[in-house]
């Protein structure tokens, strides 16, 4: 990508986090590029499902963030790593996939996505299982039965992962789930442990009515991301404007659910009423940390803190890479310019202000033939 390229997505991309974060303080005019009176539909899919860690799109949905930022988006159920390649085959604009995951689907596939914003700063992904399985080690997985669905990042990972843990990757068997059921396998007679992500553990437990043991892939696998918003190359390089517009009111929505979470867990409810809107508040708060926001005292630090949601360090991005590489993930030749399109500014501080009330979700989003042009 040429450097003049680069520097005029730079300006566009701040200048439209600057204009939709205006919008929150009352602006009746729609983002820059889109037709008054018109929303630009587009189609986003969560990482997993509908649970805590996925609210802050229906935050941002809810607060009017997107319409603010003059788009109409269609939040679909994610179903892992595929998501990517929804998005690289045009049946979704954007999706939140796990970086790492999302840079095996890219090595594999030669899709054509960028990761254009980081959710987590580090991986959530990790294995669980029942106390009473005493399964606390990484070795203990040796010989066990893992539930997982085949587009689990957990499975995609674990090649590398056990690599560097010192387990022996052939004695640990992976048994296709469904997704809707993969939480209730833990408590499948012949299933031992289940795949899931760090912060799904309150619900796991409240599934499997007893603690559970967790052992999470970032102990060893230390400097990879968690999730990551995507999109297609062809969208960044037809209509950055919206791209750009999208990113910065999904993060708006992200910062707004971290500082939140029990009015996340409720708007997540209140559009998906099988979800428990206190096991998903609790969610919310065991990813604030990994969204690299902390409760400040200052008022400078914390806007700081905010204003860094979502940034893209191309050198953290190169050492994935090499410890993917190195792990044998995949093959050399991956440069970070392949998986991201920009690394955007950080954003200037969310303005959270009351939004008009807006008429409660009673059900899921319905879904859509496939994203808008």
């Amino acid at each position: 990508m040429k450097p003049r390229f680069t520097r005029r997505l730079l300006a566009l991309a701040l200048a439209v986090v600057v204009a939709v974060s205006a919008g929150a303080c009352g602006k009746d005019e729609p983002a820059t590029g889109t037709v008054v009176g018109q929303l630009v539909k587009v189609t986003y899919l969560t990482s997993f499902g509908n649970l805590g860690r996925d609210s802050f799109a229906r935050v941002a949905e809810r607060k009017g963030f997107f319409r603010e930022a003059g788009l109409a988006v269609t939040i679909q159920n994610g179903t892992g790593t595929d998501g990517v390649i929804k998005v690289g085959t045009g049946k979704a604009d954007f999706a939140a996939v796990d970086f790492a995951g999302g840079t095996l689907q890219v090595a594999k596939g030669d899709l054509d996505v960028r990761a254009v914003a980081l959710i987590h700063t580090k991986t959530l992904a990790a294995i669980m299982a029942k106390k009473s399985k005493n399964i606390t080690t990484p070795k203990a997985l040796e010989g066990q039965m893992i539930a997982d669905f085949p587009a689990s990042v957990v499975k995609l990972l674990f090649p590398a992962y056990a690599q560097l843990a010192k387990v022996e990757a052939r004695k640990v068997r992976f048994q296709d789930t469904d997704p809707k059921t993969l939480i209730s396998a833990i408590n499948a007679p012949d299933i031992d442990a289940i795949s899931q992500f760090v912060v799904g553990k309150p619900t796991v437990e409240a599934v499997a009515g007893s603690d559970v043991t967790m052992i999470p892939y970032s102990d060893y696998l230390t400097d990879l991301p968690g999730n990551a918003l995507w999109s297609s190359g062809r969208l960044l390089r037809e209509n950055p404007d919206r791209v750009a517009r999208f990113r910065a009111a999904l993060m708006k929505g992200l910062a707004y659910t971290i500082e939140h979470p029990d009015e996340a867990g409720t708007i997540l409810h209140e559009a998906d009423q099988t979800v428990s809107a206190k096991l998903a508040a609790g969610e919310v708060r065991l990813m604030a940390s990994y969204v690299g926001w902390q409760q400040h005292n200052d008022p400078g630090q914390r806007e700081t803190a905010l204003a860094k949601l979502g940034y893209i360090d191309q050198d953290r991005i190169a050492r994935t890479i090499a410890i993917l590489q190195g792990a044998g993930a995949i093959d050399a030749g991956l440069v970070p310019d392949r998986l991201t399109m920009w690394g955007l500014p950080p954003s200037p501080p969310p303005q959270f202000v009351t939004p008009p009330p807006t008429t409660a979700s009673t059900g899921p989003t319905p879904g859509t033939k496939g994203p808008t042009p």
